[in-house]
């Protein structure tokens, strides 16, 4: 014989049931609320009054920085701030876009696509210096305040390594074969050594720049190299692999493997601070930090849909900057 429920115990039991759902809701919520990759950082805008992309950033001193971008084929510009970095006012200089920027005393250079540089110096502004070429630069690192390298390719070949000074249009250092593989990006290791990374490519020269050899590394299309010393150094790939270097670059180890080429993070841009930060930019708005040179990293999420082209530290704020003019410092 069956015994019915009566109907006081049904409405406790589904009471109580109700109370279960609501109490697992709410932990679950609390549990993804909290994922790391879903934490969202704090920030505030920097505004950018013409069309284009954030590429690069550098400071001469406290006060006085540039930021580069554009529009690839339309347009260029670069913006100047006076007031370490709070606001920027932006000058349209270039028929084309504006990759990079390096620093050096208080001398800049910009460039990008076509072969357009830019100096800026204490005697003179913005001044087109005109080198002969049709390279499409994708990064650059000053030697000296007259002597620059030059990084470049497109659709992932044409790379191109051109050294410049003050008196040439710029040579080619690394023989110029169509399916050289674009290069991404360069930077300076100590007086004479420098690494400059791209697609599935690591290069190494210890003679500021005259000849290049090929060091052994599998890997991802490389987006960016970082030196914090003149022996440890980190770069990260298109496809969410870093690198990490303990031996000037001669050998690399890997801190974080690849993904697909659907979950990929396209990590873009690397900085570090002045207590020992990593901080890298990546897709959407993705941000990594470590604390720990490398082994382990806390994700962090910047309310955009913007990848992240350019991360740099400056006086107690990382800058991130990206796609559509997203131009962000967020404080330490």
């Amino acid at each position: 014989m069956v015994v019915p429920l009566s109907l006081h115990f049904l409405r406790s039991f589904q009471l109580k049931r109700n109370n279960f759902i609501t109490l697992s809701f709410f932990l679950s919520f609390l549990f993804f609320a909290c994922s790391p990759d879903e934490l969202q950082q704090e920030y505030s805008l920097i505004n950018v009054d013409l069309p284009g992309h954030i590429h690069s950033l550098g400071f001469i001193n406290d006060s006085i920085g540039y930021v580069t971008g554009g529009d690839t084929w339309h347009s260029g510009f670069i913006g100047t701030t006076i007031n370490g970095g709070a606001t920027f006012t932006y000058d349209s200089l270039s028929p084309k876009m504006m990759m990079c920027l390096d620093v050096e005393s208080n001398n800049a250079i910009a460039a990008g696509f076509e072969g357009l540089v830019y100096r800026n110096s204490e005697i003179e502004n913005w001044r087109k210096q005109n080198i002969d070429r049709k390279d499409f630069i994708r990064d650059i690192e000053m030697i000296d305040d007259s002597t620059f390298l030059a990084v470049g390719g497109l659709a992932y070949r044409f790379g191109r390594i051109v050294k410049f000074t003050d008196a040439t249009s710029g040579r080619s250092v690394w023989t110029e074969i169509e399916d050289n593989p674009e290069l991404s990006a360069i930077d300076q290791v100590d007086d004479n050594t420098f690494i400059a990374v791209g697609y599935g490519t690591i290069l190494r020269s210890i003679d500021s720049g005259e000849s290049w050899t090929v060091v052994n590394q599998d890997g991802d299309f490389f987006k960016d190299v970082l030196f914090i010393d003149e022996e440890v150094g980190f770069v990260i790939g298109y496809d969410g692999l870093i690198l990490k270097s303990m031996d000037s670059g001669l050998t690399w180890s890997s801190l974080r493997t690849s993904g697909d080429a659907d979950s990929a993070d396209r990590l873009r841009a690397l900085t570090s601070t002045s207590t020992g930060q990593i901080w890298i930019g990546g897709k959407s708005g993705l941000l990594l930090m470590s604390d720990n040179g490398g082994d382990s990293w806390v994700a962090r999420k910047l309310n955009t849909e913007s990848d992240i082209n350019m991360v740099h530290y400056h006086r107690g704020f990382i800058y991130a900057g990206g796609q559509d003019g997203f131009f962000v410092r967020i404080p330490l």
